[in-house]
């Protein structure tokens, strides 16, 4: 039950816990000159300070300045002093004087609350500091105008906030080293082992989601910190760090309560999760911050933040984070370890571009337990059976009931020898590349000291929904979907305790397929309801028409339904990928889909596995371009010096989906994309010390892209997020075909 996404537990959202800090060190600071944009205020603009006002490109290290907190203003000190040249700036006027910034720089509009000065209007109201209180005007003119100027922000500490013209704007926060940054390529990393120039994922207030580089990594000590418990996250904060609430609003942490809803990326959009619980520790610690460049905001823990502001920079002398970056490369053409893998490798996966959804939309970890129900499952169902029973007049053995029982009897003895973590009896009823999968998977069940136990365990249902009948005995298969319940939970090997999982019965679907290989039905796929398809595919024998099956399925042509974690737009893509391979693959067997996808599957778990042993030499080189083969491999060797490792729980593949077929002339170039859903349960140790670990399993999304190489295709690339958004809407290429061409062989049900 636990190997090909078996486990019912892990549909909880995901929650990632902090644990113990990295690295030590102390920030320097001083007078900053950059290059590029920023939020920023203009030169002559007055800051308070317990001495008076004095312009802001006069301050420096160590001179004390007024910051605000909830309870009320108290002094600070300036760690740096940070300018550039801007082409552009905007004016700003309120009843109580003028103020010259930049777009991005964030300004209070309300108690702890915070707006980029492009996002205001006429009419909005601003929060100055009046003494000792705060006091409101409302902006009766907001203009940009060309600049060709100096333009400068502050390093506060503490607090984050000072008062330029009176008015209180913002400019950091700071979190504890474990706390994770979610990167450009998808991949999510401590941010103590960010280092200026790697690339992490940002947004914009309006919705667009893009990569951003690091300019510095700020590291100091805090007294205090606050933890915030979401619905899916935890994460440890300095008071003043400002989150993104949505609507254009950043509000500062102290000001955040329970019930407030927090911005995250969940993989495929921005959407909402609540915030549960908010605790003050007063405890030492060090903290880090970092300084991007445009739009000046990233995800720690998935969760969108403001960063400090500033620009992009260059002969600085503040300290810089010295920390070794831990990535994999992720492109074979890298030289200079570049990241490989999203952090799932390493940490927690996700990745993709999309437009923002409402907060109404679930996210991918919401939708693991899918149930199709009885009248879904009937559309195809029915036109299967009939199919099927067509068949069975010239092929007995494609009789429905004997399928039927072929599949019950199979899932039944599969839970038996998965709980008993004995595969042998399994070796004849399932093909050697799944076998293969599920041994590693249960050989981590033996590292791990884990065992899955299966309690009373019901099959509801056998329905077989599809059925592939080529010419060519080896190239057919059928699927069953089975609706069954079952206590699914995890115990420790040596004593007995509950670990995780369903103590109480739970119902679940899932689609089990079956090749036909020397003379037998061979399990050779487990996919789980909420990520298949199988009930849109259509029906193929390859010795019938079209017009034949309609005429043998009668009332029951209705197409079934199709999965539902895939919008309308990616499942057409995928449906026309498809057909073209259809076409393809009569010239070329290379581009069987069926192995591509098993290809994909097997290199996925293969690389995965070897990531967890810690040891270089199980990396699957053979099935890697010889670059990344080589990044890969130092990688791992970096990560076993510094004593880290990662434990996948869990591990599984639980679909591999086409993206992007292309097909050249000169069969070097050829390549194909795939989107691979998959499980697990992170969790991330330095040495034997327990970093950081998620509590429940969490799905995750990642796309790989193959080339050909020596006649077989071998792992090429990992996908950053955007990049891989815009290959889900890229046209499909075959080198030797008019447009007009493609878009038949789209509407080509079959090969002809």
């Amino acid at each position: 039950m636990g190997k090909e996404a078996m486990s019912r537990f892990g549909r909880a959202k995901s929650r990632i816990l902090g644990a113990v800090f990295f690295f030590l060190g102390l920030l320097g600071a001083s007078h900053l000159e950059a290059r590029g944009g920023g939020g920023c205020v203009s030169e002559g603009s007055r800051v308070l300070t317990p001495g008076g006002t004095s312009y802001i490109e006069t301050l420096k290290q160590g001179d004390s300045i007024w910051t605000w907190g909830s309870g009320g203003p108290y002094q600070a000190s300036v760690q740096a002093l940070f300018s550039h040249y801007s082409e552009e700036i905007v004016l700003l006027r309120t009843r109580k004087g003028s103020l010259l910034l930049t777009g991005e720089q964030l300004l209070m509009t309300r108690k702890g609350e915070f707006r980029r000065a492009a996002g205001l209007s006429p009419g909005k109201s601003l929060l100055f500091l009046q003494g000792n209180r705060l006091a409101s005007s409302r902006i009766r003119e907001i203009k940009s105008l060309p600049w060709n100027a100096p333009v400068y922000n502050l390093l506060v500490w503490p607090g984050g906030i000072f008062a330029a013209e009176f008015v209180l704007t913002h400019n950091k926060g700071c979190f504890l080293p474990e706390m994770l940054v979610l990167k450009a390529d998808g991949q999510e990393v401590p941010i103590s082992m960010v280092k200026p120039g790697d690339e992490v994922l940002s947004f914009e207030p309006e919705g667009e989601v893009l990569p951003t580089r690091v300019l510095e990594v700020l590291r100091k000590e805090a007294r205090e910190y606050l933890e915030l418990t979401t619905e899916r996250t935890k994460l440890r904060v300095t008071r003043d760090h400002p989150f993104y609430v949505g609507n254009g609003k950043f509000r500062s942490a102290e000001f955040l309560r329970p019930g407030d809803l927090l911005w995250s990326w969940d993989g495929s959009s921005l959407s909402s999760q609540k915030l549960i619980q908010i605790q003050f520790v007063q405890a030492p610690s060090e903290v880090f911050h970092l300084r991007t460049d445009r739009p000046h905001t990233f995800f720690v823990c998935r969760v969108g933040v403001h960063n400090k502001g500033g620009s992009s920079g260059g002969g600085s002398r503040s300290s810089r984070s010295s920390s070794s970056r831990h990535t994999y490369p992720r492109t074979s053409s890298s030289k200079e370890g570049s990241p490989w893998i999203p952090v799932a490798a390493f940490l927690i996966m996700i990745l993709i571009f999309v437009i923002i959804l409402s907060s109404s939309r679930k996210s991918k970890s919401e939708n693991l337990d899918h149930l199709y129900s009885p009248g879904q499952i009937a559309k195809k169902a029915r036109k299967t059976r009939k199919l099927l029973q067509f068949l069975a007049g010239q092929d007995p053995g494609l009789s429905p009931e004997k399928l039927s029982e072929k599949a019950r009897t199979t899932f039944l003895k599969l839970q038996e020898c998965w709980e008993a973590r004995d595969y042998g009896p399994m070796e004849p009823l399932m093909t050697k590349a799944l076998h293969a999968r599920h041994l590693a998977q249960l050989n981590s069940m033996r590292k791990n000291k884990e065992i899955n136990r299966i309690e009373d365990l019901k099959v509801e249902a056998v329905d077989l929904v599809h059925i592939h009948y080529s010419e060519n005995p080896a190239e057919r298969f059928f699927t069953a979907l089975i609706t069954a319940s079952a206590k699914d939970y995890y115990v420790d090997e040596s004593t007995g305790a509950f670990l995780r999982g369903d103590r109480t019965p739970a119902r679940f679907q899932e689609f089990w397929s079956f090749s036909f290989q020397e003379g037998s039905w061979l399990l050779s796929e487990i996919e789980q309801a909420g990520e298949s398809d199988v009930l849109r595919d259509e029906n193929f024998v390859e010795a019938f028409t079209q017009e034949t099956l309609q005429r043998i399925y009668g009332e029951e042509a209705q197409q079934g339904e199709a999965g539902p974690w895939l919008s309308k737009k990616e499942t057409l893509k995928e449906t026309r990928t498809e057909r073209l391979l259809n076409f393809l693959v009569q010239t070329d067997p290379l581009w069987n889909k069926e192995k591509m996808l098993q290809r994909a599957k097997e290199v996925f778990t293969s690389l995965y596995m070897a990531r967890e042993s810690g040891d270089p030499d199980k990396l699957p080189v053979e099935d890697l371009f010889p670059d990344l083969a080589g990044n890969l491999r130092a990688q791992m060797q970096e990560w076993k010096r510094q004593d880290l490792s990662m434990e996948m729980r869990n591990f599984c593949v639980r679909k591999v989906g086409l993206v992007l077929v292309e097909n050249f002339k000169d069969p070097a170039k050829d390549s194909f994309t795939v989107r691979i859903d998959a499980h697990a349960q992170r969790i991330l140790r330095k040495a034997a010390k327990v970093i950081s670990q998620e509590p429940y399993v969490t799905p995750f999304q990642e796309y790989w892209s193959f080339g050909r190489l020596q006649g077989a295709w071998k792992l090429k690339e990992v996908l950053p997020p955007a990049k891989a958004q815009r290959l889900v809407s890229q046209e499909n290429l075959d080198e030797e075909s008019t447009p007009g061409q493609l878009q038949w062989y789209y509407r080509q049900e079959r090969a002809v």
